[in-house]
């Protein structure tokens, strides 16, 4: 299942968990030494699942609960050298188990 695959819409599924977003703006296409290191800190916060690129509208941090959402909203808000353009809104998702189970999060 590594393969990227369009958002599937409707009620959650039977292989699906809840998870939950928030919204930062495009990232580069080829990013710079900066938009790394941000990369590799959205990586280590706590709940981290994954990222998801929705150009042009922007990109959705993917997270394992709501208050690891939260709490990755306001720790990017304070990033030193990011603008802190992030969303205010925390949305819920639904993931593939397939997905969370091969990066051991289930």
């Amino acid at each position: 299942m590594n393969k990227w695959q369009p958002m599937d819409f409707g009620p959650k599924k039977d292989n699906e968990s809840v998870c939950y977003t928030v919204a930062i703006p495009n990232l580069p296409i080829i990013p710079s030494k900066g938009v790394k290191k941000f990369i590799k800190y959205i990586s280590g916060l706590k709940g981290f699942v994954g990222l998801r690129p929705e150009y042009p509208h922007g990109t959705l941090l993917i997270f394992m609960t709501e208050n690891d959402a939260k709490a990755a909203r306001n720790l990017i808000r304070n990033y030193e050298g990011y603008d802190g353009n992030v969303g205010t809104n925390i949305c819920e998702v639904y993931v593939p188990n397939e997905f969370l189970k091969e990066r051991g999060l289930i």
